[in-house]
C-alpha cells in the first residue's frame, strides 16, 4: 500500500476559461520536478506567467488551451490561511 502525505502548500487558480484545479506549490525539488520557492507574491506571479505560457500553442499545456489567471493564492494547509495571492493587472 501507498503512503498518504499532507501536502504543506496548494496554490488556487481562477482563470478566464473556467478551467480551475487546484495543485501542489513545492518549496522544495523533488526529483526532476522543480520548486516554486518559497509561498510569496512574486514567486506567486511569477508561477502564474508561467504557467499562462505554457498553455500557448507549443507549451506543455496546450490541450488546455490559451488561458489568462485572473487570480491566485497560496494556501498553507496546516493552518488554512492564505500566504499569497496574485491578481491580474495589480501590480
Amino acid at each position: 500500500m501507498g503512503t498518504t502525505r499532507m501536502v504543506p502548500y496548494t496554490v488556487e487558480v481562477a482563470t478566464d476559461n473556467g478551467h480551475w484545479t487546484p495543485c501542489e506549490w513545492r518549496v522544495r525539488s523533488r526529483g526532476r520536478i522543480p520548486a516554486d520557492g518559497q509561498p510569496s507574491t512574486a514567486n506567486l506571479k511569477a508561477w502564474a506567467l508561467g504557467y499562462e505560457a505554457s498553455t500557448q500553442p507549443g507549451g506543455v499545456n496546450d490541450h488546455i488551451g490559451p488561458t489568462k489567471i485572473l487570480a491566485a493564492q497560496i494556501r498553507d494547509q496546516r493552518t488554512g490561511s492564505i500566504c499569497a495571492t496574485y491578481t491580474r493587472g495589480v501590480a
